[in-house]
């Protein structure tokens, strides 16, 4: 008989309370906010880093200061969540996430390259990626008794998808906006998808070969080089240098 020296153990959540748990399912339906150790003030755990997974993102086809502004963006927004401390009812962490949403949304809009379907699949899995790696949400890199979808590059509660979908609806129409009033927009209406239908995991998910990482980026990537193939080199203050979004005020 295996016996799993791991359990049982002690779990915090970051208001403060302590529970005990016996295995891996009972450790997953806590949800989130709980941690193997107290996390300090914040109650983040201390390898808390939304940056984990940046580099597997794809974002080659933005440029460098594009890049940089996104890492300065959900640095910011991470500062955020330490410094609201426990956070009990999680609207900064929500908030945080609707963010990120809007600096990758604006810095594709700035190269050309935002379309409908990223903004209802692509950037949301990389929102949460970040969320989790950075300690605002629930996921785990195996499946466990409560993360059965696998979603970005990790596995995550199966409500995960209608969650965001709810909380970055109005990012998306805010984006939407933008988009449909910058020039060379050309994506037309009909193609588009009402919510983040694409979002809702497949039947087929029960195998994580299913939903690889990188399946939810195929067509956005193809589409994302042809637009940079079009938009040929662009240089800092260039002839290139595509038309910039409007000012908007995103939520703080």
């Amino acid at each position: 008989m295996n016996i799993d020296r791991a359990y049982p153990k002690c779990k915090y959540h970051r208001t403060g309370k302590t529970t005990i748990v016996k295995d891996v399912d009972a450790e997953a339906a806590l949800g989130e906010g709980w941690g193997d150790s107290p996390g300090g003030p914040s109650g983040l755990q201390d390898d808390a880093d939304p940056f984990q997974r940046f580099d597997t993102w794809g974002l080659e086809c933005l440029r460098s200061d594009a890049r940089g502004r996104i890492r300065t963006g959900m640095a910011n927004a991470h500062a955020g969540v330490i410094e609201s401390g426990p956070d009990p009812d999680s609207r900064v962490r929500q908030a945080s996430m609707r963010k990120v949403f809007g600096i990758f949304a604006e810095e594709y809009l700035r190269a050309g390259l935002l379309t409908e379907s990223m903004m209802d699949d692509s950037i949301p899995r990389m929102v949460y990626d970040a969320a989790v790696s950075g300690g605002w949400q629930t996921g785990s890199l195996a499946r466990n008794g409560g993360c059965t979808l696998q979603f970005g590059h990790y596995w995550v509660p199966p409500d995960v998808p209608k969650m965001l979908t709810k909380l970055l609806q109005g990012e998306v129409w805010r984006w939407r906006g933008e988009l449909e009033a910058t020039p060379g927009s050309f994506e037309p209406r009909t193609s588009r998808t009402s919510g983040l239908k694409r979002m809702q995991p497949p039947a087929a998910l029960a195998s994580p070969k299913v939903d690889s990482p990188e399946h939810g980026h195929r067509q956005d990537d193809k589409l994302v080089a042809e637009r940079a193939a079009r938009r040929g080199p662009q240089v800092p203050g260039g002839a290139g240098q595509r038309v910039q979004p409007s000012t908007i005020q995103r939520p703080r």
